[in-house]
């Protein structure tokens, strides 16, 4: 087994020298403290060669977009800004016996626990030369775990975990990037841990730390073909979900795209939204074919897809790169070249063998529609206004007096409401009116 305190040793070492099935342990946070030194926690920072390599490659398509001209201000911020907007918590807790959600591998599968969201922050860290430290203690009764990130020998404390939702919400507010005056309040790390003199930065300051990065205008004008491209599964999907339900919606947009590709027929998209027109006059039916292929390759690198397929993409891809798997993929479905895949593992033999080009073709459709419409289903889930009750918060790594105050604002908001269809000219009422009306309206 190879042991290394961060990737970044790794990349010294070279990947090409670890094979796919070796065993790699990568110490990271958990380096130097003795608490882990248990099979469970060395367990959990081991992985195969093939596996890591993946990881990697992860990580530099982040680290790709970082200006060569940022200080470790902005580095920090950007990457806590991606990791938090990239990857949502795990409220499955069946899964968490596997580790998957405490350590790297949630850069694959998007789904973390704060042990995972922490890990990989600090070793982000590791490979930009930033100091940083993983912390674990509690939040009120519960374990939990955080950073302690130094700039400019200033120390402070970030709860990437606590931030995510709001990241993934679209606010740029970052509110535990050091800057939350009750953090001390709420979290008290272990005794074994590194003692700090940790400081409350200015939220002036932290919001002021420009993590903008210039598109280029290739990027400008694939971002702007993907958001036809989903607006238009989106919108062909919503009318045909209310006229049919869900199944018949689902086909109804794989069938659009399938006509569009290898028809060059665009009428199968609703009108809606301009969907129709707009993938009529700004995309091509090889443009659509990218998008499908692009979308397919990344969820399959994700997800660590174990279809025929799946396996093909992650093997080659592991050797490789994305580029290199897209022009192969692309090649087979297309004119049935076959040789763009590895050998390894019997990857080009077994893609040959079980799948013909038209079968591959329509595979990838149905993964990346059946993924489209499945965020599209969440979001309308997130968006939607509903009650809650107090149980719901036993799902959350929240801290008791943080549950109270958010109980608190409900009911505040509440009665504030309340008020408002009472009084809703907000005219002076007689006092005992009002109360009078709040029994009416209990």
């Amino acid at each position: 087994m190879l042991i290394v305190s961060n990737t970044r040793e790794l990349e010294i070492y070279g990947l090409e020298n670890i094979k796919d099935d070796d065993n790699v342990r990568v110490l990271g946070g958990l380096n130097g403290k003795e608490k882990y030194n248990k099979d469970k926690y060395l367990n959990r920072i081991t992985y195969k060669g093939r596996d890591l390599k993946i990881i990697i490659n992860q990580m530099k398509l982040i680290e790709s977009k970082i200006p060569k001209e940022w200080n470790d201000w902005q580095k920090s911020k950007y990457i806590y800004e991606t990791l938090g907007r990239a990857i949502g918590y795990n409220m499955d807790k069946s899964t968490y016996a596997n580790q998957q959600s405490s350590n790297l591998s949630i850069l694959l599968s998007r789904k973390a626990i704060c042990a995972g969201y922490s890990l990989l922050f600090k070793e982000m860290m590791d490979r930009q030369g930033i100091e940083c430290n993983y912390i674990r203690g509690r939040v009120g009764r519960d374990r939990h775990a955080w950073n302690v990130l130094i700039i400019d020998r200033i120390s402070f404390p970030i709860d990437l975990t606590w931030d995510s939702k709001t990241l993934r919400r679209g606010d740029k507010k970052l509110q535990y990037f050091g800057v939350d005056e009750n953090f001390f309040l709420e979290h008290s790390q272990d005794q074994d841990e590194k003692k700090y003199d940790l400081k409350i930065l200015n939220k002036n300051f932290v919001n002021s730390i420009d993590t903008s990065i210039e598109i280029k205008e290739d990027e400008k004008s694939e971002e702007k073909t993907n958001i036809i491209i989903r607006n238009a599964i989106k919108q062909t999907y919503k009318k045909y979900k209310y006229l049919s339900g869900n199944e018949k919606a689902k086909e109804q947009v794989k069938e659009a795209v399938k006509q569009f590709i290898t028809n060059n027929d665009p009428n199968y998209f609703t009108r809606k939204g301009n969907a129709r027109t707009n993938i009529k006059n700004n995309i091509s039916p090889e443009k659509m074919l990218d998008f499908m292929i692009e979308a397919y390759i990344g969820n399959s690198i994700k997800s660590l897809d174990k279809s025929v397929l799946g396996k093909a993409i992650y093997d080659t891809y592991s050797k490789y790169d994305e580029e290199y798997v897209i022009l192969a993929l692309k090649n087979y479905i297309k004119e049935g070249r076959i040789k763009g895949f590895t050998r390894d593992n019997f990857a080009r033999e077994n893609v040959e063998t079980c799948l013909t080009p038209s079968k591959a073709f329509e595979d990838i459709i149905n993964k990346v529609i059946d993924i489209e419409i499945e965020q599209i289903e969440e979001l309308e889930e997130t968006t939607e206004i509903k009650f809650f009750n107090v149980e719901e918060f036993n799902d959350f790594e929240l801290s008791n007096l943080k549950k109270k105050n958010i109980i608190q604002k409900a009911m505040e908001w509440i009665k504030s409401r309340e008020e408002r269809v009472i009084n809703p000219s907000n005219e002076k009422v007689d006092p005992t009116r009002k109360q009078n009306n709040k029994e009416k309206y209990r």
